[in-house]
């Protein structure tokens, strides 16, 4: 883990995005030196489960820290949820409010509206799975308010690896519509979540656009809709996972098995690993993300300058489950590990992670 270049990406945030304090999203990477790490700079955190929460209340994080950022819950991780204190979640259809209304009534919910269509993505699937259109917010609200329910702001997601920042201005005034309906039926509208989708720059094959492009986009958008001398008493959320976590992590797997196909000569034998790890885990991202590929490195020292041949990296399970079809490595053993540099390494010099320790940075406020 390199926490000099985590802190590097805080420094940025709380530079570029002064409004809009950082939630989190576990599920990008929950490795507990970087939950812990973001603990003590005041991180809040977005939870999908009652796993993720449970792990977070369990690393002693207040739960008004925590956003339970899922429209689709199970009622036992509501029910969850609930009985640790954790009040704030996400709703975007009738059935789900009838839950929260059954399990958890005192919940502060956000509206969840959808960017179908706002503009090309790595995830846009999750577009047509979360969110209503903004059309179906008024009924919606009105729903909530007859049931006694307390809806206290909006919240939205233009998907992982967006090809264009206008996708969050568009975002942005749809929130602002939703708001104003909320305000007219009496709730007290004073959260806004943006969500995640911010570029990782460290990660070549997965950035589009850059990240100081996309914080003027929604720097510009907030003053327009949610200009702080009309909103003063209103929170900005997002909730980030791959722009903290991928340049901040590397992955590591370990070789545990080799087959070699033809005699070691002159010409170059073609050689198959395989690895404790694979497509249905830690290399997940790169199965469901189109022209994304990880790079394969050596870790021991001694194979930096070896000579390389042409790879195969199987993972463990089935036989769709190829890691890289084609790659140049060094000749390996059992044993050896690998590690994958375009989940966001950037191989930093050891001068800088020591000038960007911790002390540099403060906590979010």
């Amino acid at each position: 883990m390199d926490v000099g270049y985590l802190v590097q990406t805080v420094d940025e945030w709380k530079r570029l995005l002064p409004r809009v304090h950082p939630f989190y999203a576990i599920k990008a990477n929950p490795d507990p030196v970087l939950l812990h790490l973001m603990k003590e700079m005041n991180f809040g955190f977005d939870c999908a489960s009652m796993y993720e929460i449970k792990t977070i209340i369990d690393m002693g994080v207040h739960p008004s820290k925590v956003v339970y950022a899922n429209t689709r819950k199970q009622s036992s991780h509501a029910k969850y949820a609930s009985s640790v204190g954790v009040d704030l979640t996400t709703f975007d259809d009738e059935d789900e409010l009838q839950k929260i209304e059954t399990i958890a009534p005192n919940m502060k919910l956000l509206l969840r509206i959808s960017t179908e269509g706002f503009a090309r993505s790595q995830s846009e699937g999750m577009a047509k799975k979360f969110g209503c259109s903004i059309k179906n917010a008024r009924s919606l609200l009105k729903k909530a308010q007859l049931a006694g329910l307390k809806v206290q702001g909006v919240s939205f997601h233009v998907g992982s690896g967006v090809t264009s920042p206008e996708a969050f201005s568009r975002a942005m005034r749809e929130a602002k519509m939703a708001f104003v309906e909320g305000s007219k039926l009496g709730f007290h509208m004073n959260i806004l979540d943006i969500g995640g989708g911010f570029p990782c720059e460290t990660a070549t094959k997965y950035c589009t656009i850059k990240f100081s492009k996309v914080a003027e986009v929604i720097n510009k958008a907030l003053d327009e809709e949610f200009h702080p001398n009309e909103h003063n008493d209103i929170s900005i959320i997002a909730e980030p996972g791959i722009y903290f976590s991928m340049p901040s992590t590397v992955l590591v797997a370990n070789i545990i098995e080799k087959r070699v196909n033809g005699k070691k000569c002159k010409a170059a034998p073609n050689i198959e690993y395989f690895i404790n790890d694979g497509n249905q885990s830690s290399l997940f991202t790169y199965k469901i993300t189109n022209g994304v590929t990880p790079v394969a490195m050596p870790v021991a020292q001694k194979h930096i300058d070896a000579p390389v041949f042409k790879c195969k990296v199987w993972g463990q399970t089935c036989d769709d489950d190829v890691v890289l079809e084609e790659c140049e490595l060094p000749d390996m053993d059992v044993g050896d590990w690998i590690y994958f540099t375009e989940s966001g390494w950037r191989n930093l010099p050891q001068e800088a992670l020591s000038k960007n320790g911790l002390h540099l940075t403060v906590p979010f406020t």
